[in-house]
Formats: C-alpha cells, sequence, structure tokens
C-alpha cells in the first residue's frame, strides 16, 4: 500500500528540521511549501470526486504532481543530508 502524500510530507518536514546547514534547510522548507500547497489543491479536489463518486481527471494530475514534487524535495534532502551529516 502506497503512503499518503500527507504523511510523507509530515515525515520530509520533521527530517528537514534535522539539517544542519541554515541555506540547505531554508531552501527544502520553499520546496516543501510547494508541495504542501499542490497537496491542498488535492484534497479540495478529492473534495470534488467524493460528490462525483469517482476520480476525476485532475486529482489523478494533481496525485501525480504532488508525488512528484514530494519526490523532489525527498531526494535534495537525501542530498543534504549526505552534504551537511
Amino acid at each position: 500500500m502506497e503512503a499518503r502524500p500527507e504523511e510523507i510530507a509530515l515525515d520530509l518536514e520533521s527530517r528537514i528540521q534535522r539539517i544542519s546547514d541554515i541555506q540547505a534547510r531554508r531552501d527544502l522548507v520553499r520546496m516543501l511549501k510547494v508541495a504542501q500547497r499542490t497537496l491542498v489543491e488535492l484534497d479540495r479536489e478529492r473534495v470534488r470526486c467524493r460528490r462525483l463518486q469517482k476520480p476525476t481527471h485532475a486529482y489523478q494530475e494533481l496525485h501525480q504532481k504532488a508525488m512528484q514534487q514530494l519526490d523532489n524535495v525527498e531526494k535534495n534532502l537525501l542530498m543534504a543530508t549526505l552534504i551537511y551529516s
């Protein structure tokens, strides 16, 4: 079972706080905020899907976009962890 994007974002947020370099942490937080805005859009579209009782094309696109953004944050977080730890 795939983890929900919201759970992934919370995990990334806690891991970002452990980065010692201030600039790297600031950049990662910015990236995460962009992903979180996409998650808010995804939640709104999820409500629309429930009303229609089927997943919409917009929901599927937003889900894919959110997962890609979170994946990018995670990759950059891994790099920052390797560099600054």
